[in-house]
């Protein structure tokens, strides 16, 4: 076109900077544009194949799927007899090889439109990229991990979680012991299933995570029903074991730190809040005993406020140091759920990383 115009090449690109602004989009090839040189390349022992960060560059340098490039530099060789790499099969198919077959020099295939120029693609949307070289996940794959997808992608997981929370929930509202005890109990259960059903389209958690917040809302319902003096199992297990009160409370306490002690590691470690290792378990700790006094002291103004349902939703059953025990056994709950389940909860955080 400089040609064309009798101009020079860069007169010509410094016009068309002029008359187009932050609008004007070019491509050229800058290297490695010889397959047989790049092939070569490829092959030394001098050469490291790594990541590129070059996503950040869309704007001014389009390297961004460089390891698309790649992968189908090694897929053509290996047709056309030229092997550069071996090949084996991966523990978990994420590439269509045919989709490496298109052109992926088409950056707009990939990427959007956004105030009229191209975006880059933010964190989470990789797939957007990929979408060129025809990436999918590939969970019938006889190698995939079965435990690789998250609760979020298994709608029988979905429907069996809500649908358990429901049934004992419309349970736990027919004829409880006492209905302002009912409320005030299964209330933090209602407010949980608000957040849950919040934080899956924004912040989907981990499957450990959603049945143990199950769990703890089963506990809180079942004592809303019968109050936490007078479940039933729990008068048999003190008639069998000789203790003078219902202990069901002590469940819910333990509970209590056991449960928030994992929703709270996986937001802590998912978010990086802190950089050096021994922190998060001591502020997950220190969390969950701080959580279990402030229900101590909601627990103390609704006992100052309502004379009728006071003693049912404290359950103290007389014992006079019952304020400490709940709280000690929301504190072992925290260590515990951290030393028992902190090792399946990093493959499941990793899952969802990956």
């Amino acid at each position: 076109m400089a040609r064309e115009r009798g101009i020079h090449v860069v007169d010509f690109f410094l016009d068309m900077v002029v008359a187009h602004g932050r609008a004007l989009r070019w491509f050229t090839v800058v290297g490695n544009h010889r397959k047989d040189r790049l092939r070569e390349m490829v092959k030394s022992p001098h050469a490291l194949i790594t990541f590129s960060d070059a996503g950040a560059h869309i704007r001014n340098m389009a390297f961004y799927n460089l390891p698309l490039r790649f992968l189908k530099l090694v897929h053509e060789s290996q047709e056309q007899g030229k092997q550069v790499m071996s090949l084996a099969r991966a523990d978990i198919t994420i590439l269509d090889s045919q989709g490496l077959e298109r052109d992926l020099e088409q950056i707009e295939s990939a990427l959007g439109k956004q105030g009229g120029g191209l975006r880059s693609v933010p964190p989470g949307r990789a797939s957007l990229i990929f979408e060129a070289a025809g990436v999918q996940c590939d969970h019938n794959s006889e190698n995939t991990d079965k435990g690789v997808q998250c609760m979020a992608q298994k709608p029988v997981a979905i429907l069996a979680w809500v649908g358990i929370f429901l049934a004992v929930f419309v349970w736990s509202g027919i004829g409880p012991k006492d209905r302002a005890t009912w409320v005030l109990e299964v209330l933090p259960a209602a407010i949980g299933f608000v957040l849950v059903v919040w934080c899956y389209f924004r912040f989907p958690l981990t499957s450990l995570a959603y049945w143990l917040i199950l769990v703890h809302a089963v506990i809180l319902m079942v004592g809303g029903h019968y109050t936490y003096a007078e479940v039933p199992l729990f008068n048999h297990l003190g008639d069998w074991f000789g203790w003078e009160r219902n202990n069901y409370d002590k469940l819910g306490h333990l509970a209590q730190g056991f449960i928030p002690a994992m929703i709270a590691r996986e937001v802590v470690l998912r978010l990086g809040v802190f950089a050096r290792a021994g922190w998060p378990s001591f502020f997950i700790v220190c969390f969950c005993l701080a959580l279990s006094a402030l229900y101590e002291l909601i627990e103390w103004w609704v006992a100052l406020l309502s004379d009728e349902a006071a003693e049912a939703f404290l359950g103290t059953q007389g014992y006079v140091w019952d304020t400490q025990s709940d709280m000690a056994w929301a504190l072992s709950g925290a260590i515990l759920a951290l030393l028992v389940l902190g090792r399946v909860h990093d493959r499941q955080l990793a899952r969802v990383a990956s």
